[in-house]
Order: structure tokens, then sequence, then C-alpha cells
């Protein structure tokens, strides 16, 4: 998967962080989207895109972990990358438990973010067959379509994943 077709979301309550954070993806490439609260990103989150989530430990209303929690049980196609400026051992260890692929003590260098978030999406490709990613970009990219159309004024329709799969095989669009 090539860089600018990477989404990554990052999640802190510090405006100035993920401004920064947004900017210093962006530059390298990334498609990056950037949340206040991890009540926000869940809510938005609906979308199956393949991506790396960055989220900051304590947060109020939900904290990193507790998000991180939510995502697992979603089974969505995330890495997720925990950060934190009062980290301790204990929450690193518990965020590695729950799945994320790495836990990041603020502050700290942009080639560490960019190479961690590197690792979270090979760790994501290597979970994912390449099929299911294949199929994921391409359910992702029929949803634009398809949303492009309703913007026109077409007729809704309701377009799973089954249907999108359905439909890529019946057009050809499949890759087979």
């Amino acid at each position: 998967m090539e860089t600018q077709e990477r989404l990554v979301h990052i999640i802190d309550d510090h405006a100035d962080v993920r401004t920064s954070l947004t900017a210093l993806l962006t530059i390298h490439g990334f498609r990056a989207l950037s949340y206040d609260s991890a009540k926000t990103f869940l809510a938005a989150a609906e979308e199956p895109r393949p991506s790396v989530v960055v989220i900051d430990l304590r947060m109020p209303d939900m904290d990193g972990l507790e998000a991180l929690s939510l995502l697992k049980k979603r089974d969505q196609n995330f890495s997720v990358i925990l950060m934190s400026a009062h980290g301790d051992v204990s929450s690193a260890v518990s965020s590695l438990k729950l799945g994320a692929v790495d836990f990041l003590q603020k502050p700290f260098s942009e080639q560490t973010l960019l190479s961690t978030v590197a690792t979270a999406f090979e760790a994501l490709e290597e979970r994912m067959s390449a099929s299911e990613y294949d199929l994921a970009a391409r359910h992702q990219t029929l949803v634009r379509v398809v949303g492009a159309c309703l913007a026109e004024g077409s007729q809704p329709i309701d377009l799973g994943r089954r249907q999108a799969r359905k439909h890529l095989v019946e057009s050809g669009l499949d890759g087979r």
C-alpha cells in the first residue's frame, strides 16, 4: 500500500499535539485525521478502511486504554499506538496486552513516530491476508463512488461488504 493511501487517526485532547502530528504525517505522505477525544473518534470510525490510530493515554471522558478495548471489540482493521507524557510501565504493559502495537513516551522524536507508524502498518498488513486487505481497500473505493453518485442525486442503496464483493466479482473489478 502506498504511503499516500495510508490513513492515520490522531486522538489527543491537546490541539497543539494534534496539529503538529497531523502536519508531520501529512508532510511524509500520510493522510492524517485528528480528533479531540476518543468518543469523537469512535463515533466517526464506522469506516472500515484499514488504518493506524495514534491515541493519547490520558484524556477526559475516555482514556486511550478504554478506547483501545472498544476498538478491539469492534473487530475493525486498526493498528493502535498509545502515547503519553504520564505513562508508566503498568500502562504500557496494559496497552500491549490489549493489542497496541507500541507505547510512545512523550516527547518523542519525529523519526520515532514515523518509524512506529510504519511498524503499525506492517503489523496491520500482516494481520490481514492480502485478499482481505485488498477487499477492504476496494470496498472503500466503492463507498466513495456510491457517495459521489448519491451527491449527484441518485437513489441510496444498502451496500455491505458481501454485496460489495459480489459487485466487484460480477463486474470484474476483483482483480482476478
